[in-house]
């Protein structure tokens, strides 16, 4: 039985370091975001997902740096990854958000294109 409380207290102290290490990954990604570093932004996002896959804000915020990269399909990708990761949060309400307007700029652009096919 002590072996088995030992290898949970191992599991445990394991897993919050992920968390941790994920956490600063994260706060790391997001100030080379805010400086408009987007390629060393997505290698912390990406670092931070390898911690932890499901890690919402992570994966919102790598679709937000992908998409300042022009990387849009890749970017809606991992807006959905985030919106699967926490469904009700505020990382999948933002992505979603954010994909909508994607959605909606794509579908103005079809839009004004046939229009202008259509008049010439």
């Amino acid at each position: 039985m002590d072996k088995l409380r030992h290898a949970f207290r191992i599991n445990r102290a394991l897993s919050d370091e992920w968390v941790r290490q994920a956490r600063e990954q994260v706060e790391e990604g997001r100030r080379h975001f805010n400086a408009h570093h987007y390629e060393k932004a997505e290698q912390a996002f990406r670092e931070a997902i390898a911690s932890n896959p499901h890690n919402a804000w992570a994966n919102a915020y790598l679709g937000h740096t992908l998409y300042h990269l022009a990387r849009v399909e890749e970017a809606m990708l991992y807006r959905r990854r985030a919106m699967e990761a926490d469904p009700g949060s505020k990382a999948a309400a933002i992505a979603q958000a954010k994909l909508d307007l994607v959605k909606n700029k794509q579908r103005r652009a079809a839009d004004d294109f046939f229009d202008y096919v259509a008049r010439h």
